[in-house]
């Protein structure tokens, strides 16, 4: 399929390209990209590839590939250049990358595990657990932040006018609030300076909010008065991939920038403290690494209790490490399921939105070992035989065994 109406192109920049992964194509080479912004029919592009003056942009989607043709409108940097849309192409996506067996004792040197493997609603669920040292701590919280706040606004205010409430919201089921979902869509804060007027928004810190258009539709949803003038809000996230709640300060003044790093500060200092003190989820149990793609990855289970709880097309939060020092944290969907020797089971998942420093660091971990398919002559564009996890899957965890630091 094959595109070049204007607004078919604009709605899938703001939908997709403005919020998913994005990489620059180019003879086959591929570079982690980041839309910034999309204005005026112009994409505002962040990557460190070389200047060219058209620029391919894939990005996946539902089993599709979309490849978006642009063309150079001025280079701002040398990172960041302004292109516009020409055109769009969507094909159905095949598996066309290599699979490296990690299983091959040249190529899995015990190092490449995963951890913390769980359900994404059995982290969410764990909030809606009664933890009295958990609200202890949100209380202490919430009272420095209202106090700080407080006297801060009173100060600016040369007659001490302004009525500033702060609160904290914990996310207690998979459903997102009108809040939490733009946050989490964007990973982004809400900084509404004057929440009733878009000029107010245009300022040197724009990039790192929420936009505007999306903040005008969910003061639809808002049951904040109209009295109140400005609004802050800090998301609290769970190893930076899922949102678990916020942070809130709302004024009947003007908040400045300098609130909102107060704000997110304290936000930061929270999460570390519900981490400390063992108020977060967690799952310890190591799964050995069968085999990885960029797309996923497939490993071994020992507790046979625990897979069978795992659902296919459910949601899952892992770390995998390349060794002890380096890890990262992936979101993920359950593929499939089998059961291997002595009680075990392969799991097999396939990866949820891979960023750029996820992206390079897959790299990092099949450089490790050869693709399977090279040593029967295959090239990369060449499907490798699959193995029994189905060799861009993952794996993961059940609510049961998910410690909820109580």
């Amino acid at each position: 399929m094959r595109t070049e109406d204007t607004s078919q192109l604009e709605r899938v920049i703001r939908e997709l390209y403005c919020q998913k992964p994005v990489r620059v194509y180019e003879a086959g080479v591929e570079c982690p990209a980041r839309v910034i912004q999309f204005s005026e029919g112009h994409i505002h592009l962040e990557h460190h590839g070389p200047p060219d003056p058209r620029r391919n942009l894939l990005l996946d989607h539902n089993e599709h590939v979309m490849l978006l043709e642009c063309r150079l409108i001025e280079r701002i940097n040398s990172d960041q250049e302004k292109i516009r849309p020409i055109r769009l192409h969507i094909r159905k996506k095949t598996r066309q990358q290599p699979r490296v067996n990690l299983s091959d004792e040249h190529a899995n040197t015990g190092h490449i595990h995963v951890r913390d493997l769980m359900p994404i609603s059995a982290v969410t669920a764990s909030f809606a657990m009664v933890n009295d040292r958990r609200d202890r701590i949100l209380e202490v919280y919430t009272n420095a932040i209202q106090e700080r706040l407080h006297a801060s606004v009173v100060q600016e205010n040369n007659a001490g006018e302004g009525t500033v409430n702060t609160g904290i919201v914990l996310r207690k089921s998979a459903r997102l609030d009108h809040r939490m979902r733009p946050m989490q869509q964007h990973h982004k804060a809400i900084y509404a300076p004057q929440r009733f007027e878009e000029g107010s928004w245009q300022h040197e810190h724009t990039h790192t909010f929420i936009p505007y258009a999306d903040y005008r539709l969910l003061r639809t949803y808002d049951d904040i008065s109209g009295a109140f003038l400005s609004e802050i809000s800090t998301p609290l996230w769970f190893k930076n991939r899922i949102i678990i709640g916020y942070v809130r300060a709302i004024a009947t003044v003007k908040l400045e920038y300098a609130q909102y790093e107060f704000l997110r500060t304290m936000t930061l200092r929270l999460a570390s403290d519900l981490q400390k003190h063992d108020c977060m989820p967690e799952n310890p149990a190591t799964c050995v690494v069968l085999d990885v793609s960029k797309s996923g990855l497939g490993i071994v289970h020992p507790a046979a209790r625990i897979v069978k709880s795992f659902m296919p097309g459910e949601n899952t939060l892992l770390d995998l490490y390349r060794d002890r020092e380096h890890m990262h944290t992936f979101t993920a969907t359950i593929r499939n399921v089998r059961a291997a020797a002595g009680g075990a089971h392969r799991v097999g998942l396939e990866f949820n939105q891979v960023n750029a420093d996820q992206h390079e660091f897959l790299e990092q971990i099949i450089a490790i070992a050869h693709p399977v398919g090279n040593s029967a002559g295959q090239t990369g564009s060449e499907r490798a035989p699959a193995s029994e996890t189905d060799s861009d899957a993952h794996t993961d965890q059940p609510n049961d065994s998910i410690s909820n630091g109580q």
